[in-house]
C-alpha cells in the first residue's frame, strides 16, 4: 500500500466509503450495466426451481419459454435435458434434492443480487426475487 493509500484510509475503514464513486445506477449519464444480461437466465431459473419444488413432474421449458408472454424469459448459457432444466447434466426430476435445494439456494442469492445491482431497490435486504 502507498503512503498516499494510507493517509486516505481512517482507523475504520469509513475514509474509503466515504470517497468511493457513486454506484453506476446512481451516476445519471452511465445507464444500467450492460455486464448484467444474466439477470433474465437468473429469473428462468428461479422460476422453474420454484415451480419444481411445487410441482416435482417434469415440463419442456424450451416450449414454455418461446411461447411465454411473461417476463424477460431467456435459455442463454442454460442446459436442458429432454427439454427440461438439468442440474449437473442430470434432467432436474431426477436429482438428488440437496442438488436442489443448494441449486435453488445461489440461484435465488443471486437472482436478488441482480435485482439490486440493477436498482429495483436501494437496501439489498429489502429486494425480493419474483418470478
Amino acid at each position: 500500500m502507498t503512503a498516499s493509500a494510507t493517509r486516505s484510509l481512517s482507523r475504520d475503514g469509513s475514509a474509503f466509503w466515504r470517497n468511493a464513486p457513486a454506484p453506476c445506477w446512481q451516476v445519471p449519464h452511465c445507464g444500467k450495466p450492460r455486464r448484467l444480461s444474466a439477470g433474465p437466465t437468473y429469473l428462468t431459473v428461479h422460476w422453474r426451481l420454484r415451480q419444481y419444488g411445487i410441482d416435482r413432474t417434469p415440463i419442456d421449458v424450451a416450449s414454455l419459454v418461446s411461447r411465454s408472454q411473461w417476463g424477460p424469459w431467456t435459455l442463454d448459457g442454460l442446459e436442458l435435458v429432454e427439454g427440461d432444466l438439468a442440474i449437473r447434466s442430470t434432467r432436474i426430476d431426477r436429482v438428488p434434492d440437496d442438488w436442489y435445494r443448494q441449486t435453488i439456494s445461489i440461484v435465488q442469492e443471486r437472482h436478488k443480487a441482480f435485482n439490486w445491482l440493477l436498482g429495483f431497490e436501494e437496501r439489498y435486504s429489502e429486494t425480493t426475487t419474483d418470478t
